[in-house]
């Protein structure tokens, strides 16, 4: 084995974005509708409900407003992954270094070769920094390679000197 390429696969990366907008729409549906709900209830049973119906709208609404912000988040980091998953090889790995997003860093320009979970259910990156600090970074889950296959393959081609950090993935 002189080369492995991992590629990215772009229907992964759209698939997440479609589920996170998804979850936004039906968590937005399902306040609206408990909402609604309460309302007509008020409106039905007037007496019953008056004491506690302001105070369930507004709570429920707050936090269907939280997790709106929350969720937009997560739509935006899905939407930038999707993005970079459009460039075909993610990681290219030969005898004489790596190619990360289009980097090219000879094995001994490599500092550090990390594996990161995802923040708000985004995709595990693998982030590799160069000597001089530069950094660029792969979300792994969108690709065809497992993190472990990774690093055994920087192992093999780089001949020892570089491996992926796999510690923070337990």
């Amino acid at each position: 084995m002189d080369e492995f390429g991992i590629y990215y696969q772009p229907e992964l990366a759209g698939e997440q974005v479609r589920r996170v907008v998804r979850l936004m729409l039906v968590r937005l549906g399902w306040a609206l509708l408990s909402i609604v709900a309460v309302i007509i209830a008020w409106r039905v049973w007037p007496e019953a409900t008056s004491g506690w119906v302001w105070w369930y709208v507004g709570l429920t609404g707050g936090w269907a407003l939280v997790l709106l912000a929350v969720d937009l988040f997560r739509w935006r980091f899905a939407v930038a992954d999707a993005r970079a998953t459009a460039q075909g090889l993610a990681i290219g790995l030969n005898r004489d270094g790596v190619m990360i997003n289009r980097e090219w860093l000879p094995w001994e320009e490599v500092g550090s070769v990390r594996a990161l979970p995802g923040r708000l259910q985004t995709s595990t990156r693998l982030i590799a920094t160069s000597r001089d600090r530069r950094s660029f970074s792969v979300p792994l889950d969108f690709t065809d390679a497992m993190p472990a296959s990774v690093d055994s393959a920087m192992r093999v081609l780089s001949a020892g000197r570089v491996w992926v950090d796999l510690s923070r993935l337990d």
